[in-house]
């Protein structure tokens, strides 16, 4: 019951209150004569999405460790992998893409052992993102790919989805704008249908950027107001580049004084989430549109 009532809480966007049911439902099974040790490592897992959706990765790394140790002895192999491609999400975000690609390596093994398809897709586009993050995007590009073949191939929309958003981060890497404008568009319209408010949000920021660079100005401004509303809802620490990316937009369009406003705007949240560089990326487009104005 608590485990239900913690997904609920969850997928409602109420992440303290399913992190007690969780917590509640680990106890319960801690003080069971026989463990089960099934739901347990579900619910382990539960609590590690959970942590992600608040910002917590070290705890969340750490709810994936155990998970992962409890697969491995309870002979999970699938959800052994999968803790494994968690724990190497978390190491990217963390800038440790050199061992975040040593955790997919193990983990593409073992799903190629049990031949899941869909194991080994995911592990891909991960791997995709690891490169990105060593700058060998060609590579990158490769690895999305291969993911979104597999997954289209098994109808898998979430997974579709993802791709496609890995495909089109690639892509403006490659500052090949127009292609990732198409890749985000696909996978928004994808996010869209399975109303995934997260998911569209994610898209839409990357597509913001990408209108930008196809000088679809007015459009930008929306995307990232848009992605801005899903943002805020969630407290998540993407909120100053989506007023950042509408200032852009707003100069871009001749509007130099709202564009003023909305940096002082991005700068503030910026600071709020400390986040150094971008504060001096606002002070100074703040400063050109000041020389520009004298």
């Amino acid at each position: 019951m608590f485990v239900w009532d913690g997904v609920f809480g969850r997928v409602g966007g109420r992440y303290a209150e399913s992190m007690v049911h969780y917590e509640r439902a680990r106890e319960m099974l801690r003080k069971q004569k026989v463990l089960d040790e099934h739901c347990l490592l579900d619910v382990l897992y539960c609590i590690g999405i959970t942590m992600k959706m608040q910002g917590n990765w070290d705890g969340e790394m750490e709810m994936y460790e155990e998970a992962q140790a409890l697969a491995r002895k309870i002979n999970e192999q699938a959800a052994a992998a999968d803790t494994l491609g968690s724990i190497a999400v978390i190491l990217n975000m963390k800038a440790q893409p050199v061992e975040a690609m040593r955790k997919l390596e193990e983990s593409y093994k073992i799903f190629e052992g049990i031949q899941s398809q869909v194991g080994m897709a995911k592990v891909l586009d991960y791997m995709g993102d690891s490169l990105v993050l060593l700058g060998r995007y060609e590579e990158a590009l490769g690895k999305h790919k291969e993911a979104y073949e597999i997954l289209r191939s098994y109808g898998d929309p979430l997974g579709i989805g993802n791709a496609l958003n890995s495909l089109g981060e690639v892509l403006m890497k490659l500052e090949r704008y127009s292609e990732a404008e198409e890749k985000y568009r696909q996978a928004l319209e994808l996010f869209e249908r399975m109303r995934m408010p997260r998911g569209e949000a994610n898209v839409s920021l990357g597509l913001s950027k990408a209108l930008i660079m196809t000088e679809k100005d007015e459009e930008a401004g929306r995307m990232a107001r848009r992605a801005f509303v899903v943002y805020e809802s969630l407290g998540v620490d993407l909120l100053p580049q989506c007023v950042a990316l509408e200032a852009v937009s707003l100069r871009l369009r001749g509007m130099e004084g709202e564009a003023v406003e909305k940096y002082e705007e991005a700068y503030w949240l910026y600071k709020r989430f400390e986040q150094e560089e971008g504060m001096q990326k606002c002070l100074d487009a703040m400063a050109v549109e000041s020389i520009e104005d004298n």
